[in-house]
């Protein structure tokens, strides 16, 4: 990718929280937009369903309208979502680069759950910290040995 385009919703949540230091640190590769939205609402006039969704269907119309005349590409994730390239592809580039030769311009990718390979995990260690945990329960700390994939 050869740019970044930041909708940061934590301002919705939060007033102390904020991805613009983060974005800052790649001065002309992140173009960081603040959107401290919590939700949109999508209802017709005449309807009494309040029609609220989450503000995320707005940043992304956002994005499309503001910055997609301007880029070739344009793809949108979660902050918790990533791309692994497979199959004869090692990078979203060339995958881009070959959708383009067959003159393809919109395409959606499969979404699965990632179970971890036990076999790669370290030793689970469980937590009893509330502040770690946000809860009274204990959690876990799970990691990855080093040099393995857990997937």
């Amino acid at each position: 990718f050869d740019h970044f385009y930041i909708y940061d919703n934590s301002g919705a949540l939060d007033l102390d929280t904020s991805l613009k230091p983060i974005a800052d640190l790649f001065p002309g590769e992140v173009t960081y937009v603040p959107w401290p939205s919590k939700v949109c609402n999508n209802r017709p006039n005449n309807v009494d369903s309040p029609g609220e969704r989450s503000s995320q269907y707005a940043a992304e119309s956002s994005c499309r309208l503001r910055f997609g005349p301007h880029v070739q590409w344009i793809g949108q994730f979660d902050i918790d979502e990533y791309l692994i390239p497979m199959g004869k592809y090692n990078n979203i580039t060339s995958l881009l680069d070959t959708l383009d030769k067959e003159d393809t311009r919109i395409i959606s990718f499969g979404s699965w759950r990632a179970w971890p390979r036990r076999a790669f995990i370290d030793e689970i260690k469980e937590i009893k910290d509330f502040q770690t945990c946000w809860h009274n329960e204990p959690c876990f700390d799970l990691s990855v040995q080093t040099n393995t994939t857990m997937l």
